[in-house]
């Protein structure tokens, strides 16, 4: 993977991660913003792991 690629990834997912969770305490629990908030948390915190593994792998 190209590093710069790979630094681009892993900047837009972790920018997706701090988005979601300073907007998460303002949505009203059980409301449709609360869990698509609450699904792209999950997807930014899945798409960092696996960024970092594959950035940890290639640098074995």
């Amino acid at each position: 993977m190209n590093p710069q690629a790979a630094k681009a990834g892993l900047g837009m997912a972790l920018f997706v991660v701090v988005a979601s969770a300073l907007v998460l305490p303002l949505e009203v629990p059980g409301s449709a913003e609360y869990v698509v908030t609450i699904l792209a948390l999950g997807a930014g915190l899945l798409g960092t792991g696996v960024i970092a593994y594959v950035i940890h792998r290639l640098a074995r």
